[in-house]
């Protein structure tokens, strides 16, 4: 929201928060897969 509406540029998702999540939990054998509490902590505070 801040690029489209500081910026006035175009964005397009191409990627979900889900979309992450998942990713993230097959990761379990990996240095990304720690990064997974962080990501739900935020999206549990912050409801996105």
């Amino acid at each position: 929201q801040y690029v489209r509406n500081t910026l006035g540029m175009s964005v397009c998702c191409i990627a979900q928060l889900s979309d992450l999540l998942t990713y993230l939990s097959t990761q379990t054998g990996n240095q990304m897969g720690q990064h997974l509490p962080k990501v739900q902590a935020y999206r549990d505070r912050y409801g996105v």
